[in-house]
């Protein structure tokens, strides 16, 4: 086998024959040209998602409004039956920072963490003392005491009222649409127990199983830029700004994020 050569002064083309030892010379650099282009696909590639630090798994498809009880900013209406005097007004009472409605009669009525069903029966219970076998319906009004995060690569990131049981894909349609250059098969739900976060990935682009998990109040949805560097320099920012404890950001920092 031979090569061309450039052409010598006066325009004559050598042709320069190609030996072993050349062969071999080429050989040689392939393995060191393949490393290289190794290198700039891993340098393009999106960073690993994050990994849990907890060994809980609260991933549930199964539709339930239990997480939605009631709290402070719920606005809801009371209505005893043949009771008009001990009923809230139409449009409802919106329940205080310390978890309490007033009614006639009765007074405070603390309704923080409980659902709409077990308002209804403690309702019923207080008016006993005055009534003989009340009946009450209590219905929310407007929902705000429930939220949920969206943010990264989504046109209106921030939280969320969470008005209803939503999915994790239901949720991530809150944050409006998500941006050119976003990681769409990477994203992940942040879940806070305690000082522990479990993560709860699911793939937009082709989504599946994981994109049906019923999100849950508090849980932020994040949508990483692709070809990153660490997750942890677009996301910490983030978490500062949605109420993580120290002590969590420094777990995730430490543990999470590789």
């Amino acid at each position: 086998m031979a090569r061309c050569t450039s052409p010598a002064p006066g325009g004559v083309l050598f042709v320069e024959p190609m030996t072993h030892e050349s062969n071999r010379l080429r050989a040689s650099r392939l393995p060191a040209r393949l490393a290289l282009c190794l290198l700039a696909l891993a340098a393009c590639a999106s960073p690993p998602p994050p990994r849990a630090t907890t060994d809980l798994d609260t991933r549930s498809r199964t539709v339930s409004w239990s997480p939605l009880t009631l709290g402070p900013n719920d606005v809801v209406r009371v209505e005893v039956h043949r009771r008009p005097e001990v009923s809230t007004p139409p449009d409802g009472v919106r329940i205080a920072a310390d978890g309490t409605i007033r009614l006639p009669l009765i007074g405070a009525v603390n309704l923080m963490g409980r659902t709409v069903g077990e308002a209804t029966d403690l309702l019923e219970e207080a008016l006993a003392v005055y009534f003989r076998h009340p009946s009450a319906i209590v219905s929310v009004v407007e929902h705000g005491s429930k939220r949920f995060y969206v943010t990264g690569q989504v046109r209106a990131p921030g939280p969320k009222v969470m008005d209803r049981p939503l999915t994790l894909l239901e949720g991530l349609s809150y944050g409006g649409e998500v941006l050119s250059g976003a990681d769409r098969a990477d994203v992940v739900v942040l879940r806070r127990h305690g000082e522990e976060v479990e993560v709860i990935p699911f793939d937009t682009l082709t989504p599946g199983a994981d994109a049906l998990v019923q999100l849950l109040p508090d849980d932020v949805i994040f949508v990483p830029l692709s070809r990153t560097g660490r997750f942890s320099e677009d996301v910490l920012p983030v978490l500062q700004g949605v109420g993580f404890t120290a002590s969590q950001l420094t777990t995730l920092d430490v543990l999470v994020f590789d």
